[in-house]
């Protein structure tokens, strides 16, 4: 069976104002809580993806946002210049296994090779975890609160 369905990736902006109440629902019922503090983030203007180099997706079937994935300048670390973080990345359960995350994560990576030498991420979803490994991450503990990293090749890096 195919389960892969017809779905439109878009960047979300400052300006933007997403309905993201469903997946904040979902992940709250699956006690996941990062959707939700992404949103309250994003709202106040804490987190809103839009530093040099940062990014928010979301993954968009029939109109209505049900997968998002963002690119923020990794915040732990000493060389946030060449160093970008793979961060709140959900997708809603109805929609898993046909593709989304992939589709997330492979325009979040060519983002970050426009700006970053290195993507970090941290995980501990096994489901998430092959994911990543499938995508090039290696796990690690070289990069301070990552457990995967992912050097990308030929990156011209702005400063």
């Amino acid at each position: 069976m195919d389960r892969r369905i017809s779905v439109v990736i878009k960047r979300i902006l400052p300006v933007d104002r997403p309905d993201w109440s469903r997946l904040v629902e979902e992940s709250l019922h699956e006690h996941y809580r990062h959707i939700e503090r992404m949103a309250e983030e994003f709202t106040t203007g804490a987190n809103r993806f839009d530093r040099l180099g940062e990014a928010l997706f979301g993954a968009y079937r029939d109109g209505q946002l049900v997968g998002i994935g963002g690119l923020n300048r990794d915040p732990y670390g000493e060389a946030q210049n060449s160093v970008g973080r793979v961060r709140r990345v959900y997708v809603s359960p109805s929609c898993r296994g046909t593709g989304i995350a992939l589709l997330l994560m492979e325009t979040i990576i060519r983002e970050a090779r426009l700006h970053f030498q290195v993507l970090t991420l941290r995980t501990d979803n096994p489901i998430a975890e092959r994911l990543y490994r499938k995508l090039g991450f290696v796990v690690t503990d070289a990069y301070l609160s990552s457990t995967h990293v992912l050097t990308l090749d030929d990156v011209a890096v702005e400063e």
